[in-house]
């Protein structure tokens, strides 16, 4: 019975019993390939117990049901960083930004990356879609910073060094 199963994998999972979890959630996906929710939590058992590599097959899975999950895309750019593929990251978390460009977390991931390859401008233009909805998150602000300082922007740097500064910040 896959509703009784579901809630021994969910049981199992809240209690951090994960190798008995992901048994259960295993067996419900035999019954059921195509189920969103079994696959997420089949894909989330699986990193938390240290497979990265599993993880993404889940959620690829995922996407091949919802090309438009915001979450999955997020989820995806973590699995790619963790394993090392810096490139996976960065086109994960371009369609998770395309798909939500005022999330903070995802522009201020996005943007380092782009700090890092030295795309200030691409950066600059992520981190500022995103300030529109949180103009006081310091994540952003510190991002802003560094592509102004790198555009040579230096009445912009300055102002927002100092914002920063006036919340107590004082890295870098």
């Amino acid at each position: 019975d896959v509703k009784v199963l579901a809630k021994l994998a969910y049981t199992s999972k809240m209690a951090s019993r994960l190798p008995d979890a992901e048994t259960y959630y295993q067996r419900i996906y035999a019954t059921d390939t195509t189920s969103l929710t079994n696959l997420y939590n089949m894909s989330e058992i699986i990193k938390r117990r240290g497979n990265n590599k599993k993880a993404i097959v889940f959620v690829k899975k995922i996407l091949l049901k919802d090309t438009t999950n915001f979450d999955v895309y997020k989820q995806l750019a973590d699995l790619s960083q963790n394993l090392g593929d810096i490139e996976g990251s960065i086109v994960y978390l371009q369609k998770a930004n395309k798909i939500n460009p005022l999330n903070p977390d995802v522009a201020y991931d996005l943007s380092s990356f782009y700090i890092n390859l030295k795309l200030y401008g691409n950066a600059e233009s992520v981190i500022d879609k995103a300030l529109v909805a949180d103009t006081a998150n310091l994540l952003l602000l510190k991002g802003k910073a560094q592509a102004s300082y790198a555009l040579k922007k230096y009445p912009v740097t300055i102002a927002i060094t100092k914002k920063l500064m006036d919340t107590g910040e004082q890295a870098g």
